[in-house]
């Protein structure tokens, strides 16, 4: 499998479950838990997609980016999932300061092009985690935020 460094300067993408979103009390904003980023058993690697593949507009890369997961992993457009972003060099920073030499890296997959792989994460490591849902990887895009592919070719 062909795999690309994804530029530092660039967006990664991940899919978070409805049971691993939650609410800021102090600002209102939908956050992710810790757990978003956990591997799950046998998971070498976290999966995302890179926003920057679908273009520079950022606006439109999250449509489509959303798009595409949605697709790929049968997600409703009302399903109460969220897509947290985060910066590859925001990302690998925190995991520097947890003595971890993380590599993000573009793999396309047929059902998504856009597909990128953070390898080297693990083991679990619930501190680092925490600090990614607080900080790197803060951002959530809620799935119902974004309007459903068929309407808006309609």
């Amino acid at each position: 499998m062909t795999s690309n460094k994804i530029p530092d300067v660039h967006t990664v993408v991940r899919k978070v479950s409805k049971s691993r979103l939650t609410v800021d009390l102090l600002t209102g904003e939908t956050v992710p838990l810790p757990q978003a980023f956990e591997l799950r058993p046998n998971e070498e690697y976290l999966s995302a997609s890179w926003l920057e593949f679908h273009g520079n507009d950022r606006a439109a890369s999250v449509v489509a980016t959303v798009h595409t997961l949605r697709k790929c992993v049968n997600i409703k457009p009302n399903d109460k999932c969220g897509f947290a972003l985060g910066v590859v060099e925001n990302i690998k920073a925190t995991c520097a300061s947890f003595k971890k030499t993380i590599r993000i890296v573009h793999e396309k997959k047929s059902n998504n092009p856009a597909y990128a792989a953070v390898r080297q994460i693990g083991p679990n490591n619930l501190d680092l985690m925490e600090a990614l849902a607080k900080g790197a990887w803060r951002s959530v895009v809620k799935n119902a935020d974004v309007e459903d592919a068929n309407k808006v070719d309609q």
